[in-house]
C-alpha cells in the first residue's frame, strides 16, 4: 500500500469518527426545521457571496502573478482556480487542487513561477487570516474553552507567518542553492529552489502587492459574516454579534485546512459546531450553514469539471518552460 494512500485511509477514518461524535445527540427535526424557515432568497443571495469572494481570490492570485511579471487574463485565472476547486472536492487522493492548478497552468506558463505564486498567495493569505483572527480573539476576549484553544493556535500561527515573511524578505536563498548544489541527491532540489528564488525575487520590490493581498484575506471574510448573522436571524430569530461571527470564521478558515480529515468533512462541521455554541448557536444551527456554504462550493466544483473535461478534450496545451 502506497503512503499516499494510508494517509488517504487514516483520513477516512477520522472522517468518519468526526462525524460519527457531530451526529451524536443530533436533533434531525430542528435540522430540517432551519432549512425550512430559511426564505429561498437567502440561498441565492449567500450564492452570490460567495462566487465574489472566489472572484476576490482570483484577483489577489493574479496581483501575485503580475508582480512576477507574468500577466494572465482574469478569466484564465478564475478557470484555473474552479478546476481547483474541483479537484480539491472530487478527486482529493489523486491530486490537490493548488497542484492541479501549477499543473494546467505551469504547462503554458512555467511550473515554477505558478508554483511560487500559489505559494506566495497561499502564505500572505494565510497570514493575513491570522493577523486578523489573533487582533479579534484578543480584542473580544471570550473565554470558553474552544476560544481559548483558538487565541492560542491563531497567535502561534500568526508569530510564525510573521516571522517567515521577515526571513523570506530579508534572507537570500542563494547561499542555501550553492550548498545544496554540493550535497548527494540534492541537485533537483537545489535547480527547483534556485527557479523559486528567481520567480519570487520581483516580489521584494513590490510592498503594495503584499499589502493588498494580505487586506483581501480580510475583505473576503466581512459579507460571509454578515451572510452567517442573517441565516441565525431568519431561521432561529437569533442575533449573534457581527464581530464574534467573523472571529469564528477565521478561526475555521484556518484550522479546516489541518489534512486530519478528507477534505476537511467531518472537521469542519465540528469547528462551526464548537466555535458557535460559545456564541449559544445550537449544533444543528451551526452545522445547518455549513452544509449550505459545502454545497455551494460543490457547485463551483461542477463548473471546475467542467472546465477540466473541456482541457483534457481540447488537448492543446503546450509544454511548459520550467
Amino acid at each position: 500500500m502506497s503512503l499516499k494512500r494510508l494517509a488517504f485511509g487514516l483520513q477516512a477514518v477520522v472522517t468518519a469518527a468526526l462525524l460519527a461524535l457531530l451526529f451524536r445527540n443530533f436533533d434531525w427535526t430542528l435540522f430540517q426545521l432551519t432549512f425550512a424557515r430559511t426564505p429561498l432568497w437567502f440561498y441565492f443571495v449567500s450564492f452570490g457571496v460567495l462566487v465574489v469572494g472566489q472572484a476576490l481570490y482570483v484577483f489577489k492570485w493574479g496581483l501575485v502573478l503580475d508582480a512576477m511579471g507574468l500577466r494572465v487574463p482574469f478569466w484564465r485565472l478564475a478557470e484555473q482556480y474552479v478546476l481547483g476547486i474541483f479537484f480539491n472536492n472530487f478527486l482529493p487522493t489523486m491530486i490537490g487542487g493548488d497542484a492541479a492548478r501549477i499543473y494546467y497552468l505551469g504547462r503554458q506558463e512555467g511550473y515554477a513561477t505558478v508554483a511560487t505564486s500559489i505559494f506566495v498567495d497561499r502564505g500572505l493569505g494565510f497570514l493575513s487570516l491570522a493577523a486578523w483572527g489573533s487582533v479579534l480573539v484578543w480584542w473580544l476576549d471570550i473565554t470558553t474553552p474552544a476560544f481559548l484553544v483558538a487565541r492560542k493556535v491563531l497567535t502561534i500561527l500568526g508569530l510564525v507567518l510573521v516571522v517567515g515573511l521577515a526571513a523570506a524578505l530579508t534572507f537570500r536563498l542563494a547561499p542555501v542553492v550553492a550548498l545544496l548544489r554540493r550535497a548527494p541527491l540534492m541537485g533537483r532540489v537545489a535547480e527547483t529552489l534556485d527557479l523559486v528564488r528567481k520567480r519570487g525575487r520581483a516580489l521584494r520590490g513590490r510592498p503594495g502587492v503584499v499589502l493588498a493581498v494580505f487586506l483581501v484575506g480580510l475583505l473576503y471574510s466581512l459579507p460571509f459574516a454578515w451572510i452567517y448573522q442573517l441565516y441565525f436571524r431568519l431561521s432561529a430569530g437569533l442575533e449573534v454579534p457581527y464581530l464574534a461571527t467573523l472571529l469564528v470564521l477565521v478561526a475555521i478558515a484556518i484550522l479546516s485546512n489541518i489534512p486530519i480529515s478528507v477534505n476537511g468533512i467531518g472537521l469542519r462541521e465540528q469547528l462551526h459546531y464548537l466555535l458557535f455554541a460559545s456564541l449559544g448557536v445550537s449544533k444543528e444551527l451551526a452545522v445547518g450553514i455549513s452544509v449550505i456554504v459545502f454545497s455551494q462550493f460543490l457547485i463551483l466544483s461542477v463548473l471546475g469539471g467542467l472546465v477540466w473535461l473541456r482541457l483534457r478534450a481540447r488537448g492543446s496545451l503546450t509544454v511548459a518552460r520550467p
